[in-house]
């Protein structure tokens, strides 16, 4: 799939607001999934990592609360397809101990994210 934009609110350094601009997005990757969004939330998390309380690499396009609609899946993605309708939320990997074991926001994985370009 080739790449193509889209506007997002982005979080930058040392900057108490966001910045609506529009961002490119690449093609999906090996797990990755494009969605559709048709609603969005921000938290206490997004807030945290505006005012700097919580370690994130910036810029970044904040958010992991939403629903919407799959529009493409990568490689290695199983058991979604174009259409299906899904909700969002935080990144874990589902597989290290602290997942297994029902602590999804203290997985190795959590604050990890692709740098904006």
């Amino acid at each position: 799939m080739p790449s193509l934009t889209t506007r997002a609110a982005v979080a930058r350094t040392a900057e108490d607001t966001f910045h609506w601009e529009t961002v490119l997005l690449d093609g999906q990757g090996p797990g990755e999934v494009l969605v559709q969004l048709v609603a969005s939330g921000l938290c206490h998390t997004d807030l945290s990592v505006l005012a700097g309380r919580l370690p994130t690499p910036l810029p970044a396009v904040l958010g992991h609360e939403g629903a919407g609609i799959v529009q493409a899946i990568g490689p290695d993605v199983a058991g979604l397809t174009a259409g299906d309708r899904v909700l969002l939320t935080f990144n874990s990997c589902g597989h290290c101990l602290r997942c297994r074991t029902g602590a999804p926001t203290r997985c190795t994985t959590y604050l990890k994210s692709t740098p904006l370009r």
